[in-house]
């Protein structure tokens, strides 16, 4: 092999270990900032909403009263919605629908403390019907709700069945999502609803 055939080979195998070094540190910082679950549920709401049709939002903030609620990822189809907020976290993670807090333990018994992923989505379910009744949006009676754990949790969540949405680890959103119901015509007006979350979105101070 020639000094030229070397040097080419050479570039372009550091080009290759560059780019997968690029690919690591992406993933490893959005673990450091509880993004990554959050990102790859979102890149499946994307998906499905290519995929049949339907409008997909991400970062969805409304008004509650006096409060601000923020959804991660929601979609919206004529057969109605479907809202998503992820959470990273390796460990054990405990909790009732009823707890003010739920807790993730790490292998080392460390304790991180999570605001009650039910209740946010609780929130963000009333201040959506909210937005909906204000702006006319009629027929919203599809709603489905998942709070999305990263693959790292071992989920210890205590439901009934009756929580207006499931708790999931990450690897089991696909065969959610693809459920046939949501391909399905309904009712909704997807371009209105979205023109009632924009506008009051754009309505928080």
């Amino acid at each position: 092999m020639e000094l030229w055939q070397m040097l080419l080979l050479g570039a372009g195998v550091l080009a290759v270990l560059a780019l997968l070094l690029y690919l690591w540190f992406g993933v490893y910082m959005a673990k450091q900032k509880n993004a990554y679950c959050r990102g790859r549920a979102g890149k499946q709401m994307q998906s499905m909403a290519r995929r049949w049709g339907h409008i997909y939002l991400r970062g969805v903030r409304l008004p509650l009263g006096d409060q601000t609620v923020r959804i991660d990822h929601m979609v919206i189809g004529t057969f109605g919605v479907v809202l998503l907020n992820g959470y990273d976290g390796h460990g054990s993670l405990y909790g009732n629908p009823g707890d003010q807090n739920w807790y993730l333990y790490d292998k080392e018994n460390r304790k991180k403390v999570i605001p009650n992923a039910m209740t946010r989505m609780e929130n963000g379910i009333a201040a959506m019907r909210k937005v909906f009744a204000g702006a006319g949006v009629y027929n919203v009676t599809g709603v489905d709700a998942f709070i999305v754990f990263g693959n790292g949790a071992k989920l210890n969540v205590s439901l009934s069945g009756k929580e207006p949405a499931k708790v999931l680890p990450l690897k089991k959103l696909g065969r959610e999502l693809g459920r046939s119901k949501y391909q399905m015509e309904g009712k909704v007006d997807p371009q209105k609803a979205v023109e009632a979350l924009q506008k009051a979105a754009e309505s928080i101070q």
